[in-house]
């Protein structure tokens, strides 16, 4: 305790007089809420005083305390918690006569030390950056150990490593191997903004904590940690360095350059002003002595863009290309080496080597060349420094001695870790004991959380103990109200073995049912696939399980935990048919995880309750065959999942994985009592729940005895490429059981693993043919199990039992294009029933819905509540409102139980009018919001049926399948609409030139093809190509964003900042005149009702092909306007309904897949050909264009994504296979989409058509220029290649598309 003087407290208390006098909101604002409390680092000291609601309260603060601050500080305002900018001035332009090494260097690029280019040590610096785990190490281990300079020291370099996910006992191996260490922040979090906008605290978190945390769990030496890169390289301003100049980190290796690569900039510090241009800002402004900048030097790709890490360049070599690639880093290297030899960086990600071999191969090529060149020494970036500090030449850096340092030993652990900020289960190694919680932010080193009570101050209770309370207050209230699973539920007690007997009753344990011994024991394999079911893993199902048979001549089983999203619930009867069990996981499988993890009874309910009603009623599988669950992510939710199963007669679950209980096994058992099984993914059950089992999930061991719950997510598993090794690897986990207590032996896995990894699956399928084979080895499904273990007999008898029996079903199948409520989508369910659901079934209403309230549902609760305060103050209001409600709706309210609820709430009645109060404000701010917001509708009409008399070209056509001019089909040309989407760029530019360019169709006009092209990461320079080359240009939308919902909704002016602002943009950027930008497709096909054509209208954008048809593909539907009512099927509502003269409508005629199922876009179908049969994707393609060219000739359209060719080798060829085939056909044209349009209006026979003039247009020039520009919506630098002399000031985007 600090002892003050009386005169010193008199004098504190005339200065408490003066601040309580203060009404300066900027300094009030700097106050925190909170318990009084001190704060001290180094020589810094400031006070958090606690405020009430009427302003700042000074009077409890001890006098003590200000005394202290007094005495330590001179600044007595020093209160705020920023005081990373607070202390930092402004940089100046740097002396050169004051700013001298070792401690300080002005930013240039002239080379330390004066010394000459030849006489300086070329230094590579390789780098890689984030987690650091059993996968890339194997790279860096194959790549760089064991390298050395020609000066016969070891080659360097440097890791830049963030914490999730990070393995420390490889990180110390690195360490070890001579390789530094540095820092690349504890969360890595997205969005890139939170970076930009760190605060110093921010960052102190993030990279401070972390050289303690990476020391601690890594046992490398603080000192030997140094420096740091920014996750995306994004600058955060002056707060990063003046971390790093607090707590002791030498450098900072973010800082991108592209004006200073040739020559290159050196190192320097931040003592003085930089002159280094700002790539990602905010960069420093102010003077921070200490840290070092070792800038970035961009390469430059073979467009001549910049690109800061050699993964990430916009227009690299073909990554199949070794010789190409090599030469690529060679001319990068160059540019420092025969310049000034400034550093040359290699930045890099481990997973770009590991997926492309000849870039690996390159890359090798490249540090052999180095490690044997006399003046090139590969080092890491702490070493840089040290020479920059003292600059010598080659001769002499070469005999100085090797970099030496304090090797350290791992004490390795690996411990199952759950986190606080998003409940998951982390299995950590470490090099020291296991940390109590997942490290994170603010617990770097994960200790126990420590809890102090909030106390009463003179003041009254302070704010924050106060919002303690009324969380705790609404969390029991929360509680009672709403999670009667577990008011319901007692703690269960430890098992009574003699209570607890067989068949309905099991304690947890690792003791054979039955007493049996093991070499009596059936062993019992499991073999289990989760997620949806559909034609695509069915395929790989039937391959591998259909028609296998146990040992004893009893079909083998399998179990398969289904969920409804994208499920095929014809396949779901296939299965089950063939004797597998069908099994429930979840409705929605939705994110976050921790959904799942604080899931609610009535959560459950909904989700596995009713998808039992949901499965046996579309897939026609009894309700009593349905017995099994298995919770979305293994993630458990306490009691209530199992609470849900004892009340819907779910028999067992199957989430519960164990990594304590594998050797011995635990066996399946019931929770009447506590179980005894390891928590590894929390929450876990505690209450005694009678009638479910549980089906531990045992863990399998990877390569480096790390446990895995599920075969395809084991962290260190055999190479996918070594079928040998997979075989041996599931066979040693297999007999982890088999050689043991014969528990179950899980097999669970994903369908996707074995269809990618063609190896692992004939592993698979080995393994299945030797245990069919083995007479004690029995493969069933889950529920057979369960019936074992309740009446356990050996092995002899059970080979003498039945095989099992089950009720078959037909399924009368369906196909039915439904919308969904819950996201505007609309799905494709095959379901066994002759009615389709008339919505996409999803999660029903809550019961209760008054009594689930969420803290988010509270606080918008209130808010609506204090308007409806406001709203009864004005009975006029009132009335408006409930005429707004009539009108918007155009329903009488008062026949619904809305406009009752209305009325109760108006007419003040008590009681019951409290359950209508919310309802009632949803329901007036959501008409007031129609009624403000649809500006657009009010001035539509609605369209009437179309009066073809009226209706006459070229201006107007009535939607319908008859030719225009009434010609005969054989008279009619056949018009084929190539069309790709989404955003042009070097890559898809490629494949556009290969496949399109120089085609001509029979008559010998160019053939044309229609582009869609968003803006984002849109080359303008190509779009200009593009249609210099012929092709025509459309509009996709600047912002392509998600969710979908957000096109549904979109009003007339979200259309027009997205369509007739990308009109503009598109020709400002693309140097395309305004005239030949005709058309528009929405994102993800999906319309929004009137409000896209109205933009259209008024904007002078001439046609749509947006809109899908599935009922008017043959004949085909022609092209035509709104002036009257569509008959077009409105298959992605909500479609356009009003009379909007002007504006075409292309109609998308579907494909129909293998199954004759419809597909809007030819890379979207359910179910195409093999993409590596080039035959079967040729017969495809001609098979959907004959619908038109044999029918009424309607535009046959090709609409597809580039990189649907680009990775498909066969399609490309069937693709270029097709196009060769129209362009000789005398009666097929190949145009452009407006080109259609063109001949609507004024139809001609082919014989004329193939006379006409080729079609011409204005071609223009582009001045290319390639911009950084920062993006206001995102904070992202983005490069933008454009047809301007001037670049964008801002990146463009929706209300300013010209970036100004």
């Amino acid at each position: 305790m600090v002892r003050s003087s009386a005169s010193t407290l008199s004098t504190i208390q005339a200065m408490r007089t003066k601040l309580v006098n203060i009404r300066d909101t900027a300094v009030m604002n700097a106050f925190m809420i909170g318990d009084t409390k001190l704060c001290y680092e180094k020589n810094f000291l400031f006070i958090a005083i606690s405020r009430d609601e009427t302003g700042t309260t000074w009077n409890h603060v001890p006098d003590e305390l200000i005394y202290m601050a007094v005495t330590r500080s001179s600044a007595l305002f020093m209160i705020s918690c920023a005081r990373a900018q607070s202390e930092l001035s402004l940089a100046e332009p740097c002396d050169p006569q004051s700013c001298q090494l070792p401690s300080c260097r002005c930013s240039t690029t002239t080379i330390p030390g004066g010394l000459e280019p030849r006489h300086t040590p070329q230094f590579v610096v390789l780098t890689f950056d984030d987690g650091v785990n059993v996968i890339n190490t194997e790279t860096y281990r194959s790549v760089l150990y064991g390298r050395t300079n020609s000066d016969g020291c070891p080659a360097g370099a440097t890791f830049y490593i963030n914490h999730e996910y990070t393995n420390y006992q490889l990180v110390n191996e690195l360490y070890n191997n001579g390789f530094e260490i540095a820092l690349h922040s504890i969360s890595h979090q997205t969005p890139q903004t939170y970076w930009a906008e760190a605060t110093y605290d921010d960052i102190k978190k993030e990279i401070a904590d972390q050289k303690i945390q990476m020391s601690h769990f890594a046992n490398i030496p603080l000192d030997e940690i140094k420096g740091v890169r920014m996750p995306f390289l994004q600058m955060a301003g002056n707060n990063s360095f003046h971390v790093m100049a607090d707590y002791d980190l030498e450098y900072d290796s973010s800082w991108v350059t592209t004006s200073f690569v040739e020559p290159g900039l050196w190192p320097y510090t931040l003592d003085y002003e930089s002159t280094q241009d700002c790539v990602v800002p905010p960069c420093p402004t102010a003077s921070i002595p200490g840290p070092w900048v070792m800038p970035m030097k961009s390469w430059f790709d073979l467009s001549g863009l910049p690109c800061a890490m050699a993964d990430a360049c916009f227009s690299p070599p073909p990554v199949t290309d070794e010789q190409a690639w090599f030469n690529f880093i060679v001319t990068n290297f160059e540019r420092q080496y025969l310049g000034n030899r400034a550093p040359f960086g290699f930045y890099l990600h481990e997973w770009y080597l590991a997926i492309n071999p000849a870039v690996r191969n390159a890359y090798i090529r490249f540090l052999n060349m180095i490690n044997s060149m006399e003046d090139v020494f590969m080092v890491n970036a702490a070493q840089v420094l040290e020479w920059i500090k003292n600059p010598i030449p080659i001769n002499e850096y070469r005999q100085q001695p090797c970099r030496s340092f304090t090797q350290t030993t791992c004490a390795s652990r690996s411990c199952p870790v759950v986190a606080e900020h998003n409940g998951m289960t982390y299995w950590m190694t470490v090099c020291n004991l296991c940390p109590v919680r997942y490290p994170w932010l603010g617990n770097p080193l994960g200790q126990a959380v420590r809890r102090t009570r909030s106390k009463r101050s003179h003041g009254g209770l302070d704010a924050d103990f106060t919002m303690k309370i009324y969380i705790l207050i609404a969390s029991v209230l929360s509680a009672a109200l709403c999670a009667r699973a577990q008011s319901e539920l007692s703690l269960a007690e430890s098992c009574d073995s003699e209570a607890c007997q067989l068949p309905s009753c099991r304690c947890s344990s690792t003791a054979i049912p039955g007493g049996l011994d093991a070499r009596d024991t059936p062993q019992f394999v499991v073999v289990t696939f989760d997620d949806a079911i559909n034609i695509l893993n069915t395929e790989t199902y039937r391959s591998i399980l259909y028609g296998r048979h146990n040992s004893d001549g009893c079909p083998a089983g399998a179990t398969f935990y289904a969920n409804h999203e994208y499920t095929n619930y014809q396949l779901v009867n296939e299965l089950y048919n063939n004797g597998f069990e069908i099994a429930l996981h979840s409705i929605s499988h939705q994110t976050p995880q921790t959904y799942w993890a604080e899931a609610t009874y009535e959560d459950m309910r909904r989700e596995f309750a009713d998808q039992k009603i949901q499965m046996s009623h579309f897939a026609n599988i009894p309700q009593s065959e349905l017995k099994g669950v298995r919770m979305p992510f293994l993630q458990l939710a306490g009691n209530n999942s199992f609470h849900v199963m004892a009340d819907y007669d779910l028999e067992y679950d199957s989430t519960w994985v164990t990594t304590s209980f594998v050797e011995p096994g635990l066996w399946p058992y019931t929770l009447h009592y506590q179980s005894t099984q390891d928590c590894v993914t929390l929450p876990c059950p505690t209450a005694s729940i009678p009638g479910p089992w549980v089906m531990p999930m045992k863990s399998w061991f990877d390569l480096s005895g790390l446990p895995c719950a599920m075969a395809d997510a084991c962290f260190n598993p055999p190479p996918t490429t070594d079928e040998q090794a997979w075989f041996n690897f599931i066979v040693t986990n297999f007999e982890r059981q088999y050689l043991g207590n014969r528990a179950p032996f899980g097999f669970y896995l994903h369908e996707w693993f074995l269809a990618i990894n063609p190896a692992v699956r004939n592993a698979y399928v080995r393994f299945l043919n030797m245990i069919n084979s083995m007479e004690d080895v029995f493969m069933v499904n889950a529920a057979q199990v369960l019936e074992w273990v309740k009446d356990p007999i050996p092995i002899n008898e059970y080979k003498q039992r039945p095989c099992r029996s089950f009720a078959r079903t037909t399924c009368i199948v369906r196909s039915c294009p439904v919308l969904a409520d819950h996201n505007g989508m609309t799905y494709w369910m095959s379901v066994c029933s002759d009615q389709c659901p008339v919505r996409y079934p999803w999660l029903a209403p809550p019961r209760k819905p008054a009594l689930r309230i969420s803290f988010t549902v509270a606080s918008q609760y209130e808010f609506l509540r204090r308007i409806g305060k406001i709203m009864d103050s004005f009975s006029m209001f009132r009335f408006i409102a409930v005429r707004v409600l009539q009108v918007a709706a155009g329903v009488q309210l008062r026949r619904m139980h809305q406009f009752r609820c209305i009325r109760l709430h108006l007419k003040r009645k008590s009681g019951q009018r409290k359950d209508c109060d919310m309802r009632v404000y949803v329901l007036l701010a959501s008409a007031l919001f129609v009624v403000l917001g649809a500006g657009a509708q009010s001035e539509l009409t609605l369209a009437e049926p179309c009066d073809a008399a009226a209706c006459q070209l070229p201006s107007c056509r009535c939607s319908g399948t008859s030719i225009p001019g009434g010609l005969d089909a054989t008279s009619t040309p056949q018009f084929v609409l190539m069309t790709f989407d989404d955003a042009i760029n070097i890559l898809n530019t490629e494949t556009y030139r290969r496949v399109l360019y120089a085609r001509q169709n029979s008559n010998g006009c160019p053939a044309g093809a229609t582009f869609y092209a968003n803006h984002e990461y849109t080359n303008y320079q190509l779009v200009n190509e593009l249609y210099n080359n012929g092709f025509e240009i459309a509009l996709h939308s600047i912002s392509h964003q998600t969710p979908q919902t957000y096109w549904a909704e979109a009003t007339y002016e979200d259309m027009r900042r997205e369509f007739a602002d990308q009109k503009i943009q598109m020709s400002h950027f693309a140097n395309i005149p305004q005239s030949e930008l005709k058309g528009i497709r929405k994102p993800f096909l999906q319309l929004s009702g009137n409000n896209t054509f109205h933009v259209m209208a008024d904007y002078d954008i001439q046609y749509d092909c947006s809109w899908p048809t599935i009922s008017f593909t043959n004949p085909g539907l022609w092209p035509y306007t709104l002036d009257y009512a569509s008959t077009q099927d409105c298959v992605i509502p909500p479609c356009p309904t009003a009379s909007i003269p002007g504006p075409w409508v292309i109609p998308m005629l579907s494909w129909f897949d293998l199954d004759e199922r419809p597909c809007s876009m030819a890379d979207a179908c359910f179910r195409p050909p093999s993409t590596t049969d080039e035959e079967a994707w040729f017969n495809f393609i001609v098979t959907n264009f004959e619908r038109q060219y044999l029918g009424n000739r309607a535009p046959f359209g090709f609409y597809i994504h580039e990189w649907f060719l680009a990775i498909n080798p066969a399609v490309e060829r069937a693709y270029v296979r097709f196009l060769n085939m129209i362009n000789s056909m005398q009666d097929v044209f190949m145009v452009n989409t407006a080109e259609v349009i063109e001949w609507v209006k004024n139809p001609i026979t082919v014989s004329e058509y193939r006379q006409k003039p080729c079609r011409n247009f204005q071609r223009t020039t582009c001045p290319a220029r390639s911009c950084p520009v920062t993006a206001d919506h995102n904070g992202m630098t983005y490069w933008m290649t454009v047809c301007s002399d001037q670049c964008p000031v801002r990146y463009p985007w929706l209300g300013n598309p010209l970036g100004l």
